[in-house]
Parts: C-alpha cells; structure tokens; sequence
C-alpha cells in the first residue's frame, strides 16, 4: 500500500514538474511537446483498458497515469501563474528606487527603464524577450483591439489603456500615462505589430 502511494506521488511530482515548465514558457513550442506527451499517456492507458493485450512484464496502472496527468495540469497552472504575474521577472520599482537613490535624473530613469521592458531590436524575437519580460501570456491583441488602439492618440489612447480589461495593459497606461508618445510606441511595436 505504502509502495502504491509512494508511486502516486512521485508521478504527480513528475508531471508537476513538466507541467511548471510549460506553464513557465512562453514559447508555442511546448504546445506541441505536451500534446505529444499527452498522446503518449492516452496510449499507454488505452493499452491497459484491454483493447491490446499488453507483452509480458508490462503493466499499466490508470491511476498513475491519472495522477501524472493531473500533476501536469496543476504544474502548468503554477508555472503560468507565476509567469503572468512576474514572479522571476525585474522588480521595476526596487530598479526605479535605487537609481534615484543613486542621483539619476528622472528623464534618465525613464529612458533606462523604457528600454529595458520595451526595447525590441526590432525583430520578433525582442517582441517575445519583451513577453517574458513583461509577464504577459505569449497572445496578441484580437485586430479590432489593436485598430481601436491605433487610432487613438494622446490623452484619449491613455484612457483607452487604462480602461482595457487586460490588467498589465491598464496598470501599463497607468504608470506611463504623460508619456503618451510610449504608449503610442508600445502599441505599434509590442502589442500590435504585424
């Protein structure tokens, strides 16, 4: 009995674990590895219902497989909390406090920081690096989001952004909304770029 709890455990610690670096990443890759490894435990339990005899030696057991699935569901669930809501991420306002502990003018500050969680490159790959930065989940904006955006400017583009339902869109506009300019910026470059 202790043998089949111990098992039971240390499967849902195993796909806990696959499953906390899925929900981590940001990339669509994974996608395809979990679909792929969810194919395999699909097979490996329909193996075991009886529809193909199993060789010798061979067992399966549905409720480890049950519980490396449900492992995998909670660790993505875990790791996808803690990427949208920045665990790992730079803690902007420790950074913004000790460059004005350290004397750095606030336009400096500003340009610093800007660039650290806007800055592109101009590729896609400084888009995604921006994504993983910011904690956002690896999407875009659906198009009449993003034409709703780019057509407003100024004071009317800052309340727009601090009115959307996306939390780190609104708290966004919020901490750079007399900067109208960047947040002009940031839709154009980051969330809706083509």
């Amino acid at each position: 009995m202790l043998s089949k709890i111990v098992n039971g455990v240390c499967m849902f610690l195993a796909g806990g674990s696959v499953g906390w670096l899925v929900g981590l990443s940001s990339s669509p890759v994974i996608q395809g590895i979990i679909t792929a490894l969810t194919g395999l435990i699909v097979a490996v339990g329909s193996l075991y219902s009886g529809a193909t005899a199993l060789p010798a030696g061979m067992k399966a057991s549905p409720p480890l497989l049950a519980m490396l699935l449900f492992g995998i569901a909670a660790g993505t669930s875990g790791g996808l909390y803690c990427r949208t809501h920045n665990w790992f991420g730079a803690d902007v306002k420790w950074l913004k406090q000790q460059l004005e502990e350290a004397g750095v003018p606030q336009d400096v500050i500003h340009t610093h920081l800007s660039k650290l969680l806007l800055d592109t490159g101009g590729d896609t790959a400084g888009r995604d690096l921006v994504r993983q930065r910011s904690g956002q989940l690896y999407a875009s904006l659906p198009t009449e989001q993003c034409a709703l955006y780019q057509a407003k400017e100024g004071d009317e583009l800052v309340a727009l952004m601090k009115s959307s339902a996306s939390v780190p869109i609104s708290n966004f506009a919020k901490r750079c909304e007399k900067h109208p300019e960047c947040l002009k910026a940031f839709v154009e470059e980051i969330l809706c770029r083509q």
